[in-house]
């Protein structure tokens, strides 16, 4: 077998396990959590609450594509995967602080190395905190 056939069976093994693994997220599972802080998502505030997190009911949609339920209303939002070399130890929500507001950033579930990171959070989040930093900066000339 040549270099290039077994390069190309490792990249289609590699690919296909990785669809297995993305498929797994969040499949049937349904997160329901109570989150103490308001919180963003997709440019919506939402209050503090009881909230579940859920795949959309058609996975024909796109298997990133979530919905946030509960208290403050409900979303869809994308998300892309990430990845850890280390299984998560618990079920859990991160979120990017900029200012005053919280920014749902990742969704990890016990056991997965892949979670869900929400499309766009880190770039909001860090376009809130320069803006806020730029408002709040001196500025000083030399005579």
């Amino acid at each position: 077998m040549s270099n290039f056939t077994k390069s190309f069976l490792a990249v289609a093994v590699l690919v296909l396990g990785g669809f297995g693994v993305a498929n797994a997220q969040l499949t049937d599972t349904a997160i329901k959590v109570n989150i103490p802080e308001a919180f963003v998502v997709r440019g919506k505030v939402f209050q503090a609450g009881d909230y579940k997190i859920k795949r959309t009911d058609s996975t024909i949609d796109s298997p990133s594509l979530l919905v946030l339920q509960g208290d403050g209303g409900s979303v869809i939002f994308d998300t892309i995967h990430s990845i850890s070399a280390t299984a998560a130890k618990d079920t859990k929500l991160i979120f990017e602080k900029a200012g005053d507001k919280l920014y749902l950033s990742e969704i990890w579930l016990k056991g997965d190395t892949v979670g869900n990171q929400v499309v766009g959070a880190k770039a909001e989040a860090t376009r809130v905190a320069i803006a806020k930093a730029a408002k709040t900066s001196d500025t000083t000339t030399a005579p």
